[in-house]
C-alpha cells in the first residue's frame, strides 16, 4: 500500500488481528530484519526498488508466522539480476523460518534452484503430471546452477512440460505497458527543473497584462471613470485594505468555507454510499444527475427568499455547488481501487471500518483532493453569487453596491479581492495535498 511505511505495510496483518501495537511493530521490525530491510522500516514504496518491495510483501506474509506460505511468481517483474537475488534471499529465509513455501512459476531454472521437490502440472484442466524431488544439497549459490546434476533437472522437468504455447498477447501487452509506465516515470521525474522557468513566465505573462491594461486606456483615451488604470485599482487597495475590505473579505471566505465543508462532507458520504450499494446508486443517482443539470444560479432569489439575507442562503448555495463533483469523484476512486488490496482485507479478517480507514479512504484521497482543488474555487463563486442576490455585506455586495454608485476603483478592488481569495484558497488545498500524497510516485 503506497501511503503505508515498510514497518507499517509489514505491521498491517497484525494490526486487522487486533494485536498490541508494540508487539506488532516489533514482530513486524523483526521480520523486516530477517526479510535484509533493516533500516529502511520508515522509507515508502516509492523510495525503495522493485526488489525491496517484494522484501516488505516477503515481510508482510511472514510477520503473522504463517504454517504454508503460497506464493504466485512473485519476482515475474522484477530483472534478472534481481529476482537471482531475491531467490537467494528467499532460499535463506526459508532455511532460517523452517516454513512450507509453495511458489508457482515458469522458470526452470527459478524452479530447480528454490525447491526440495518440482510439481508439475498438466495445461488445463490442471492436474499433477509429475513429482520431481530435487537432491541438490540445501546449502545452494549461484555456482549451483552451473552443475550437471542441475542442468538436469532442468531438462528432465523441460522434458515433462513439453511443448507449450507462448506468451499471450494479454501477458505481452501487460509487459508493453509497464516498459511505457516506466518511460513516463522517468519523463515525470524530469519536471522539477522547470519550476523557476514557470514562475519566471508567470510573472512575464503579469506584467504584460498589466501593461496591455494601461496601454489600451491610454491608447483610446477610456475616462477613468469608466476603466480605473492600474495605479489606481493598487492605491484603492491599499486605502481600504485597513478595515472595510478585510471585513467583507472575511465574511465572504466565512461563507466559503462554511459551504465548502458542507458540501464537500456531504457529497463524500453520499457518494461512499452510492459506490458501496448498486441498488442505492441505481435508485439515486439519476435524480443526483437530474439536479446537477439545472444552473446553480436560479436557486439564489429562492434561497435569499426562504432563508433571507443571512449567511445561511450564501452557504446552502456553495454546498450545492460544491456536492456534485466531490460525489462523482468519490464514487470513481472507490470503484477503481484495485481488486488485490480488497482481497488482502478480506483474507485478513478486516472489519467494515477497517478497510473503510486503512484502505479505501487512503485510495481515494488523490480523487478527493482533486475534487477539492476544483471546488473551492466554486465555492467562492457561490458565496458571491449569494450575496448579489440579497446580503448586506461580503465582497459580491461590496462590488454590487460600488458599480451602483459608480465608484468602479472599488469595484475592481473587490473583484480583486475575491480573485486573490480563489487562488489562495487554491494553493491551501494543493498544499493540503502534497501533504497528505507524499506517498505518491509522481510526486
Amino acid at each position: 500500500m503506497p501511503w503505508r511505511t515498510a514497518l507499517s505495510n509489514a505491521v498491517l496483518i497484525l494490526e486487522l488481528q487486533g494485536c498490541e501495537k508494540e508487539q506488532s511493530e516489533a514482530r513486524a521490525q523483526a521480520a523486516l530484519k530477517l526479510t535484509g530491510l533493516a533500516g529502511y522500516e520508515n522509507f515508502l514504496p516509492k523510495d525503495l526498488s522493485g526488489g525491496m518491495k517484494q522484501r516488505v510483501a516477503i515481510a508482510r506474509a511472514l510477520v503473522h508466522d504463517p504454517a504454508v506460505l503460497v506464493m504466485d511468481e512473485p519476482f515475474a517483474a522484477l530483472d534478472v539480476l534481481t529476482r537471482t537475488e531475491m531467490n537467494s534471499e528467499l532460499r535463506r529465509i526459508w532455511l532460517e523460518t523452517g516454513n512450507t513455501i509453495i511458489y508457482v512459476t515458469h522458470d526452470l531454472s527459478e524452479a530447480v534452484f528454490l525447491s526440495q521437490r518440482v510439481v508439475v502440472l498438466t495445461p488445463q484442466p490442471g492436474t499433477v503430471k509429475a513429482i520431481v524431488e530435487i537432491t541438490l544439497p540445501d546449502e545452494r549459490s549461484e555456482s549451483t546452477r552451473d552443475g550437471m546434476e542441475f542442468v538436469g533437472f532442468q531438462k528432465r522437468i523441460r522434458e515433462l512440460i513439453g511443448h507449450r504455447k507462448p506468451a499471450s498477447d494479454d501477458r505481452r501487452a501487460r509487459d508493453r505497458r509497464t516498459i511505457v509506465k516506466s518511460t513516463a516515470a522517468s519523463v515525470r521525474g524530469r519536471w522539477s527543473h522547470r519550476a523557476v522557468v514557470r514562475s519566471v513566465g508567470l510573472l512575464g505573462v503579469l506584467v504584460a497584462l498589466l501593461g496591455l491594461w494601461k496601454g489600451i486606456l491610454v491608447l483610446f483615451d477610456i475616462p477613468a471613470y469608466l476603466v480605473p488604470p492600474p495605479e489606481a485599482v493598487f492605491t484603492g487597495y491599499i486605502k481600504q485594505s485597513g478595515g472595510r475590505l478585510w471585513f467583507h473579505t472575511w465574511i465572504t471566505f466565512g461563507e466559503t468555507i462554511a459551504g465548502f465543508l458542507a458540501g464537500g462532507l456531504l457529497g463524500f458520504f453520499m457518494g461512499y454510499a452510492l459506490a458501496k450499494s448498486r441498488a442505492l446508486s441505481d435508485m439515486l443517482m439519476p435524480y443526483v444527475v437530474a439536479a446537477q443539470t439545472a444552473p446553480k444560479i436560479v436557486f439564489a432569489p429562492l434561497m435569499a427568499i426562504w432563508f433571507g439575507f443571512g449567511m445561511m442562503p450564501k452557504v446552502l448555495l456553495t454546498m450545492l455547488i460544491v456536492f456534485f463533483p466531490v460525489l462523482v469523484n468519490t464514487v470513481l476512486g472507490i470503484d477503481s481501487i484495485r481488486r488485490n488490496p480488497k482481497e488482502l482485507m478480506r483474507a485478513a479478517g478486516a472489519t467494515r471500518f477497517q478497510t473503510f480507514a486503512k484502505l479505501e479512504l487512503p485510495s481515494i484521497l488523490p480523487e478527493i483532493l482533486a475534487a477539492a482543488k476544483t471546488s473551492v474555487t466554486l465555492a467562492v463563486i457561490g458565496a458571491v453569487v449569494g450575496e448579489f442576490v440579497g446580503a448586506r455585506s461580503g465582497l459580491g455586495w461590496l462590488a454590487q453596491f460600488s458599480a451602483g454608485y459608480l465608484d468602479v476603483t472599488t469595484t475592481f478592488v473587490a473583484i480583486l479581492q475575491l480573485v486573490l481569495l480563489g487562488i489562495a484558497l487554491y494553493l491551501l488545498v494543493d498544499v493540503v495535498q502534497k501533504l497528505a500524497l507524499r506517498w505518491r510516485e509522481e510526486d
